[in-house]
């Protein structure tokens, strides 16, 4: 009678999948669209068939330049119960123990995803929580943050008129973000990796102008 732990072929192949892009990523080669929805759809199906786990942290570092956490996000959508998965993320010993700028960033991009489209009440109140928690670097890393992994990705999906926050976690994430937003508003923005160009400034600053105002509306709701 054999003993052997059954092989999980779906397993196998979604680390496979991971892996190849991630290896394309660190040497430098250019990935195709393609190769960013396949990330993402076996990022999503891998998390649900182990969870989210160290293993799946990994991974998402690992290929933020190329999906930021758009995979995080999927997956969270697609159960349940989003904030236990954002939980579990947080929980997660290399994210609870090594806190960096990766984490915030990760949170920055979940933010503004939400903000696009909220996958449950209460999402945007508790990824703001754990960015305050996980904020890293000086104020000009930051501001940088901002401007990449909000207003960049606000200035493509805009904001959902539907999308709502807690009046104190509102004025908490407008002090840490007003400097980056009313520089981008007066002129500051650049976007980042990609050509300089009227429209494109133009949209980044309108989405910073239009975040700073959701957010000051957001903290005088009663």
């Amino acid at each position: 009678m054999s003993h052997k732990q059954p092989i999980h072929t779906g397993e196998q192949k979604f680390r496979t999948q991971l892996r190849e892009i991630i290896e394309k990523i660190k040497g430098g080669e250019k990935c195709a669209k393609s190769d960013k929805r396949k990330f993402k759809n076996a990022w999503v199906c891998l998390a649900r068939e182990i969870g989210i786990t160290d293993e799946m942290v990994g991974y998402l570092f690992d290929g933020f330049e190329l999906a930021v956490s758009e995979p995080l996000y999927l997956y969270a959508a697609s159960v349940d119960d989003p904030i236990a998965a954002y939980q579990a993320f947080l929980e997660v010993r290399s994210v609870r123990r090594n806190a960096n700028l990766r984490t915030m960033h990760a949170l920055l991009s979940l933010f503004a995803l939400e903000l696009a489209q909220p996958s449950a009440p209460g999402t945007l109140d508790f990824i703001v929580t754990g960015l305050l928690r996980y904020t890293s670097g000086n104020k000009r890393t930051r501001r940088e943050a901002v401007k990449e992994f909000v207003v960049q990705s606000l200035a493509n999906n805009p904001i959902n008129v539907d999308a709502k926050m807690h009046p104190s976690s509102a004025a908490a994430l407008l002090e840490f973000m007003r400097p980056s937003l009313q520089q981008i508003t007066t002129g500051g923005y650049v976007q980042k990796n990609r050509k300089s160009n009227r429209n494109s400034h133009k949209a980044g600053e309108v989405a910073a102008k239009t975040l700073l105002g959701w957010l000051e509306e957001e903290v005088g709701t009663p």
